[in-house]
C-alpha cells in the first residue's frame, strides 16, 4: 500500500513540476509560427509568462497583410486535467467605417482529459452567441453562430466561408 501511495505522489509531483516549468512562451511562439503559414500574424502583443499561466495582451491580428482584428487579452492556464484559454474583447475592423468594433466579449476554449478528442469553444458578445468543437481525431473545426443584426449588416464580410441555415451561420474547417 505504501508503494502505491509513493507512486501516486511521484506522478502528482512530476505532473505539477511539468506544468509549472513548461516553457509556455516558447509554445506560444510555435503557435505563432503555425499561424504564419496560414498568413495570420499576431503583432505588437505583450507576453507575460507567469508560473501557472500565460497572459498575452493587446495583440493585433493581420490576415493576408491587412489589419483584421485586435484583442485585449488572452489568458492560457493549465491545471492537472484541464486546460483553458480565455480571450477577452476581440475587436474586428468594420470595413464600412474603418474603425474597430468590439464584437466578442469573451471567447473560451477548453480542453479536458475527460473528453480527450474534443476541444470546446464558446463565445458571446455583440456578434451573438457562438459554440464550437475542435475534433482532434477527425481534425475538423465546427462552429455555430447565432448572429446579431449588427454582424449581419456591418460585418457580413466575416462570413464568406460560412453557411447560413435557418438564421444561423455554420463553419467547418478541416486541418
Amino acid at each position: 500500500m505504501k508503494k502505491v501511495l509513493k507512486i501516486i505522489l511521484y506522478i502528482l509531483f512530476f505532473s505539477f513540476s511539468f506544468i509549472l516549468f513548461l516553457p509556455k512562451e516558447n509554445l506560444y511562439f510555435l503557435f505563432e509560427k503555425a499561424l504564419k503559414k496560414e498568413e495570420i500574424i499576431i503583432s505588437q502583443e505583450l507576453i507575460d509568462d507567469k508560473l501557472l499561466y500565460l497572459k498575452i495582451s493587446n495583440g493585433n491580428i493581420i490576415y493576408k497583410r491587412k489589419p483584421y482584428a485586435k484583442f485585449e487579452s488572452v489568458s492560457i492556464s493549465t491545471k492537472f486535467f484541464f486546460s483553458h484559454a480565455k480571450i477577452t474583447n476581440i475587436f474586428f475592423l468594420n470595413k464600412n467605417s474603418s474603425k474597430y468594433e468590439n464584437l466578442i466579449d469573451i471567447l473560451s476554449i477548453n480542453y479536458s482529459i475527460i473528453n480527450p478528442l474534443n476541444i470546446t469553444i464558446k463565445g458571446i458578445g455583440k456578434m451573438g452567441k457562438m459554440t464550437g468543437i475542435i475534433n482532434l481525431k477527425e481534425k475538423i473545426i465546427t462552429l455555430e453562430l447565432e448572429p446579431s443584426r449588427l454582424v449581419k449588416i456591418d460585418f457580413n464580410y466575416l462570413f464568406n466561408n460560412w453557411k447560413l441555415v435557418k438564421g444561423k451561420y455554420y463553419y467547418e474547417y478541416q486541418f
